[in-house]
């Protein structure tokens, strides 16, 4: 069998966030946010470099800093999918759908996670203190041996740890916005420390307060549980740890030895020295009997630095560890040494270095050459420490341990990750025999690590604070509709989108996408629409485009109104639609447009006597039409026969039908999406908007087209606004159409500036952000911002600087070349269909970072949503769906995955209707032959990932298939668990049961 050692685990209890070790310390544990970093300007970086230092100097003594990669559950995604719904998810089946349809793609196709962060701290005794704990824990220990019980702490000496853990949570900067680990999640660390790299590995708990538990919940590790079930190894959560108090002994591997055959030398000798050579047996086995699993764990310390310090901003090498494309965890033991005894220390040293220059006076040698490198460094060390009154030393070891299921990825891994840190100078070594003091000194509880003490790094906290280590790329908004992929490192997660929940907040619910043609704007802006919608909100939008693409998007979600604007089935007189004097300012905007009439003209005063309703209601006046004819043949007011006679010319022309036909029935206001379809209408150029001459000899044609634009943006702010009760999303893409008169661009001011008070918000598209979306206090109003592929650099400049960051030649190149790059190898240069969807995304909160947008996870929806032609005519796409399987696809949002088997009825045509696409039946869902390995995170590899990265591994894992088959079940037992306590009137976001999906435990 080779060797095995089982170490006593550290952990005696737990009791909220304290832990009391055998080693006779209590710690309190503590769980800490990443700061926001990404794409931030350089200035807003070294503030977030300083709130580390501040960190730093405030925790005095040792403390334990970890960085711990997670994998999300997707069922938490839909838990967030579901939260703050207004109707009960019987009344909104498509959303009911759209959910179950992203658990089965989360499931099968993405691999999410996060890096969570966490401080322990030991809660050192003073005085007898100091004196009687390590007493306690050699008592504890001995009652444990000879199997008596133990005594609980007593309550007093709990009230004194949680005081001072108090103390501590208070010298945190509050950015970091730290709160008190709970007992799950203490058992979930050392769990989650004997899965790593496995299927097994378990989920992260909720909080408490979420779950329902007590913070204060105690777990001894005295209770033991019966042993797992050995037939299939379900994942430990770290609820079950705590309820079946499963924290036991791991069995430690030193080299994996144990994996050495035991049939005799002759049959396992070349295995058994290639297993003895140094480089084979700097790996860990952690193995945990009670459900016989076994992780292959590479243990990794930072053994050098560069000479000259590292660079900052640039090469924050803690921070950017998701870059190394391997899944890794690490862990900083630190020591906080106070200033005056650093300032004494060097005192002595400047001291013995003055004796070694009187000693080597008159030598000609070298050394003096290495004399005065040491004098330079360590009087500019004091010069610093002596300036800088709160500034302190730190000694660091900082540990890394990425892990695989088997020895050879393991050992993979680790030279990857030796690599990527030695591409900055930085040197990573894995300790031959210290493979498991390494192991054990990245657990809360544990002792110093003596024998990694040729491993500390000496710096000044302002050095350490560099390397940023607690930084996060969050994006989007807590709950909502996943919008896309957050793929600003490696670690992929869901950014989500709550346009509604934000203007709640009382902050504008707008978005505006700036990307060229075929880069995926306009998939975006139907992507977010058509998510409230069913979600409960009504859309109201512009469509510009020859195809009708938002006709088509409009069909796909079921009730809804075309009104096209020169082959017109709907009249658009505004006289018709909007009603009493609401009618009346919107008709007379429109003909003081059309006709260029100047304010308090003796036109404009014409008009505002003939549109009063009670004028109208005397001269039954019931449209457009009928008011022309009222000024020639019966008006007696001045000029109005002039004024019908003008009205005349337009009416006789073929394209003005849809305002002045009034055997045309008006467009229905209460249906679920109404589309202004556009096409066809001429506009004016911007030079003959900007010369006079020019202007005044406009074609009719584009008069009226300019008109028509500014009365659809006036007539679709207030139809937004009419009920306050209901969710509405306008959708203007080619906003140039209506922001290139001044009377649209006002009417785009006021809908920006005043939808958040009447529950609306607004979606708006344009290829050039500069000209096309207002001018800058419009710009400035619209919070969420989002910039895809540009490949003109001037635009891409000019998008990069409107969404907050710097136009520097990387980041245009990144816009223009690396934004859903198109293939020069395709024969059409179309763009791989892995690389649609890509850019950048600026959320309300003001935070930066690189997207991928998803789109819908219904395939039919999909269909719908793509502006290529072809798409929308072809069929169904070939990534894996859980309502239908078939080809063609090539819209943002999809996911390469292996071809589900198509069932006979998804090879039907997309409905026009919603309830038609939801009814496609749904085939059985198989489990694939693979599994990333551990399914971490951090394996998983962008498209946009430089050829040669590291990128997933798989393995075969049958247990993990049986997961799997069982992990169905679970998924959408917590969907229709949601799904009742909607109904019932709770929360949705309050369900919290864990899946099994993914190999994942229950």
């Amino acid at each position: 069998m080779g060797v095995q050692n089982t170490i006593e685990n550290p952990i005696q209890t737990l009791t909220g966030n304290l832990l009391f070790s055998a080693h006779g310390t209590w710690w309190a544990t503590y769980r800490l946010q990443g700061l926001a970093y990404g794409r931030r300007p350089d200035a807003e970086k070294e503030s977030i470099r300083a709130l580390h230092q501040g960190l730093y100097r405030a925790l005095g003594g040792e403390s334990l800093h970890l960085g711990l990669a997670v994998d999300t559950d997707p069922v938490t995604v839909v838990q967030r999918m579901l939260h703050n719904l207004e109707q009960p998810l019987e009344q909104l089946p498509e959303w009911t759908a759209e959910c179950e349809a992203t658990l089965d793609r989360l499931e099968d196709d993405v691999v999410l996670g996060e890096r969570t962060y966490w401080l322990a701290v030991p809660l050192r005794g003073t005085g007898s203190e100091a004196l009687i704990e390590p007493l306690r824990a050699v008592w504890t220990w001995f009652l444990t041996i000879i199997g008596f019980p133990r005594l609980p702490p007593s309550q007093r000496m709990l009230a004194e740890r949680r005081r001072r853990a108090d103390e501590v949570m208070r010298l945190i900067p509050a950015p970091f916005r730290p709160r008190p680990a709970t007992a799950a999640e203490q058992a979930w660390i050392y769990a989650h420390a004997l899965h790593r790299g496995l299927a097994t590995d378990p989920w992260l708990p909720p909080t408490a307060a979420d779950a329902g538990t007590s913070d204060a919940a105690t777990f001894d590790r005295q209770q033991a549980p019966d042993p797992a079930d050995k037939d299939l190894p379900a994942a430990p959560t770290a609820a079950s740890l705590l309820a079946g108090g499963a924290l036991g002994e791991p069995l430690i591997d030193e080299g994996a030895l144990s994996d050495v055959p035991e049939e005799g030398w002759r049959r396992g000798w070349r295995q058994r020295l290639r297993q003895l050579k140094p480089a084979e047996r700097r790996v860990l086995k952690v193995i945990d009997a009670d459900r016989d699993t076994a992780s292959y764990q590479s243990m990794l310390v930072l053994a050098g630095t560069p000479d000259g310090g590292a660079v900052f901003p640039g090469t924050e090498w803690l921070g950017h560890v998701e870059n190394a494309g391997v899944p890794v965890d690490w862990a900083v033991r630190m020591r906080n040494n106070a200033r005056e005894a650093v300032l004494g220390r060097n005192r002595r040293a400047v001291t013995r270095l003055n004796e070694q220059y009187e000693q080597r006076a008159g030598e000609t040698t070298t050394g003096a050459h290495e004399l005065d490198a040491t004098g330079e460094l360590l009087t500019e060390y004091q010069r610093r420490l002596a300036t800088e009154k709160s500034e302190v030393e730190l000694e660091t070891i900082t540990c890394f341990s990425t892990a695989a299921e088997t020895r050879d990825q393991a050992l993979a891994q680790g030279d990857a990750l030796v690599a990527w840190f030695a591409s900055f100078e930085h040197r990573l070594a894995r300790p031959l025999g210290e493979q498991a003091d390494t192991w054990w000194a990245m657990q809360p509880g544990a002792a110093w690590p003596r024998k990694l003490a040729d491993f500390t790094q000496i710096s000044l906290s302002e050095g350490f604070a560099a390397a940023v280590p607690m930084m996060s790329t969050v994006l989007g908004d807590r709950h909502g509709t996943p919008l896309a992929l957050n793929q600003t490192t490696r670690a992929q997660s869901v950014v989500f989108l709550d346009l509604f929940g934000t203007i709640a907040a009382d902050f504008s619910g707008c978005v505006a996408v700036a990307g060229e043609l075929g880069s995926g704007k306009s998939y975006t802006m139907k992507s977010i629409a058509g998510a409230e919608c069913d979600r409960g909100a009504n859309i109201i939008a512009i469509d510009s485009s020859g195809t009708g693409e938002y006709v088509d998007f409009a069909r796909s979600l079921g009730d809804c109104e075309i009104a096209d604007v020169l082959n017109p089935q709907r009249s658009l007189d505004p006289l018709r639609i909007l009603p009493g004097d609401e009618g009346a300012t919107v008709a007379r905007s429109l003909l003081v447009t059309l006709f260029n009439i100047v304010s308090t003209s003796a036109d404009d005063t014409l008009l505002g006597r003939v549109l009063k309703q009670e004028y109208r209601h005397q001269n039954g006046i019931t449209g457009l039409g009928s008011l022309t004819d009222h000024l020639i043949n019966e008006c007696l007011l001045a000029g109005g026969a002039d004024l019908g006679y003008r009205l005349d010319a337009y009416r006789s022309e073929a394209f003005s039908a849809v305002l002045f036909d009034e055997t045309l029935p008006p467009i229905r206001t209460d249906s679920r999406a109404l589309i202004f379809w556009t096409h066809g209408l001429q506009l004016p150029t911007s030079s003959e908007l900007n010369n006079a001459h020019l202007f005044a000899q406009l074609k009719i044609e584009k008069r009226f087209g300019r008109a028509i634009y500014a009365m659809l943006m006036g007539l679709s702010r207030r139809l937004a606004f009419a009920d306050p009760t209901q969710k509405v999303v306008f959708l203007n893409d080619e906003m140039h159409r209506t922001t290139s008169s001044p009377e649209g661009l006002e009417e785009t001011k006021t809908y920006v500036r005043e939808a958040r008070k009447e529950l609306a918000a607004g979606i708006f598209g344009s290829q050039d952000c500069t000209n096309d979306f207002g001018d800058d206090t419009l710009k400035g109003l619209i919070p969420y911002r989002i910039v895809m592929r540009l490949t003109d650099k001037i635009l891409a400049a000019a998008a990069l600087t409107w969404i907050g960051l710097e136009a520097t030649a990387d980041l245009v190149k990144e816009v223009t070349q690396q934004l859903s790059p198109r293939d020069p190898h395709h024969p059409t240069g179309e763009v791989p269909a892995a690389r649609r969807g890509e850019g950048l995304f600026r959320d309300s909160y003001g935070r930066i970072g690189r997207v991928k947008i998803l789109g819908p996870a219904l395939a039919a929806r999909r269909k719908a949503y793509s502006t290529t032609a072809t798409s929308r005519t072809a069929d169904l796409p070939t990534d894996l769906t859980p309502l239908s399987t078939s080809t063609g696809d090539h819209t943002p949002g999809r996911i390469d995955a292996q071809v589900r088997p198509t069932s006979p009825a998804s090879t039907a045509p997309a409905s026009t209707a919603a309830t038609a696409s939801l009814q496609l039946s749904k085939p059985v869902m198989e489990p694939t032959s693979t599994t990333a390995v551990g399914h971490n995170p951090l394996m998983s590899t962008p498209a946009s990932a430089p050829m040669g990265t590291p990128g997933p591994l798989t393995v075969a894992n049958p247990a993990a298939e049986r997961l799997r088959r069982i992990a169905r079940s679970h998924v959408e037992a917590a969907l229709a668990r949601s799904r009742e306590t909607t109904t019932a009137g709770s929360s949705a976001g309050d369900v919290h049961h864990r899946s099994v999906a993914s190999g994942k435990g229950s």
